[in-house]
This record gives C-alpha cells, sequence and structure tokens, in this order.
C-alpha cells in the first residue's frame, strides 16, 4: 500500500508559492454538488458492483444522530 502511494506521489511537484484550492472535476465549473457525486456513483455502479444505489441510500448512522443533525 505504501509503495502504492509512493508511485502515485512521484511525480507530484509541490509549489510553495500557489495556495491549494479543491477542484471537483466530475463538473465542467469545478463545483461540487451533491448531483454530480450521485450521478457519477450511480452511473458508474454497473461496472463497479461494490456500489448498489441501495447502498447509497442506508445510513450507517444512529437515528439520535441523524435527528441531532
Amino acid at each position: 500500500m505504501v509503495g502504492n502511494m509512493l508511485l502515485l506521489l512521484h511525480n507530484v511537484i509541490l509549489q510553495v508559492d500557489k495556495d491549494d484550492i479543491w477542484l471537483w472535476t466530475l463538473k465542467t465549473s469545478n463545483v461540487f454538488s451533491v448531483w454530480s457525486a450521485y450521478r457519477f456513483l450511480t452511473d458508474h455502479s454497473a461496472i463497479d458492483s461494490s456500489v448498489t444505489v441501495s447502498d447509497l441510500w442506508h445510513k450507517d448512522v444512529p437515528l439520535k444522530v441523524v435527528l441531532f443533525a
């Protein structure tokens, strides 16, 4: 696992004079939306059988936490 991480980071060049920013590459606007994440997961669930649509709506959170949130 560490070896795979090192391979991924091998070509990364850190730039200390630039600010870090988040980019959501699933939309052309690079802005996150729940809809784009949902569409990505449901469109790719046929390819990756580890994610099913029913799993998206199953919360592993106790009811008291859901009500508090």
